[in-house]
């Protein structure tokens, strides 16, 4: 079920400064697709390593990525490999725990998922979806589900990046590959979903996601947070159950100074963030 190498725990960080109530999420697309688009993806990671080492970035508790690829080694090597485990290495000084996606047996690449976390990961699941557009049939889409634990509390983390073509019943089934997996194995438990779900905030499907979400209780925790793609559309979400609630949340840029260049910019999207409190049933 899960790569050999596919969480790696280093010497912990010190996390007495973080709120033992409450976790910082943040989910993020780095746009380093390996056949389309993301060039300079080395150098941009490396930006984004800089920033969020950067005194003045406040700790997350967990990070969602997405779009960090890496290559079938048995078609072109391994390519980007090197580039996510040199973003890994770089950070854990900070995030000393990650979990990567597995290496497909069927598509150019994989997922792109990527989690890193200041707090132990435990790896649950992952698997490609079952559904999807031809023109994904390079890209091993799907979705990872971990568990992390911070001061006693369990929190399953699931990231995740829909299928980007105009074809809303893929990212309905999608949707639904991941809310199956959430009823049978966690129920009642304090679940959060973060990642690209390529689905515009305040269309019909966005508020047909919703309401297929709401069956395991989850939300739009950050209902209120500005565009996230191309500074228009809002396509990144943190979707939590009734287990949280969110007492701050912003849109934020790795290098707010290129943003808007597109062969420096870190990413054509920028991450999303928030706090969430844990809350008492």
């Amino acid at each position: 079920m899960y790569a050999a190498n596919s969480v790696q725990p280093v010497a912990n960080v010190s996390v007495d400064n973080m709120n033992k109530n409450s976790c910082r999420v943040l989910t993020y697309n780095l746009w380093c697709h390996r056949l389309v688009g993301g060039r300079y993806s080395a150098q941009r990671l490396n930006t984004f390593a800089t920033w969020l080492l950067d005194d003045s970035t406040q700790l997350y508790d967990i990070i969602c990525l997405q779009e960090v690829f890496v290559c079938n080694p048995y078609l072109l090597l391994n390519y980007g490999s090197q580039q996510r485990t040199n973003l890994i290495e770089t950070v854990k000084s900070k995030y000393p725990y990650s979990y990567t996606a597995n290496t497909p047996w069927f598509g150019v690449q994989d997922s792109g998922c990527v989690i890193l976390s200041a707090h132990k990961i435990e790896p649950c699941h992952q698997e490609p979806f079952n559904s999807y557009s031809l023109a994904e049939l390079a890209t091993s889409k799907g979705y990872m589900c971990c568990k992390i634990t911070k001061t006693n509390e369990d929190l399953i983390v699931i990231n995740t990046h829909l299928d980007a073509k105009p074809l809303r019943g893929i990212r309905a089934t999608q949707l639904q590959q991941i809310n199956n997996h959430i009823t049978t194995y966690h129920t009642g438990h304090k679940v959060i979903l973060c990642g690209d779900l390529n689905i515009q905030y305040g269309s019909k499907e966005y508020n047909d996601m919703l309401k297929s979400l709401s069956i395991n209780g989850l939300i739009d925790s950050t209902p209120n947070a500005a565009a996230t793609f191309a500074r228009l559309i809002r396509f990144d979400y943190i979707l939590t159950n009734q287990h949280f609630s969110t007492t701050s949340s912003a849109v934020v840029s790795a290098d707010e100074k290129n943003q808007n260049n597109p062969i420096l910019m870190v990413s054509d999207h920028e991450g999303l963030e928030a706090t969430l409190n844990f809350t008492s049933l």
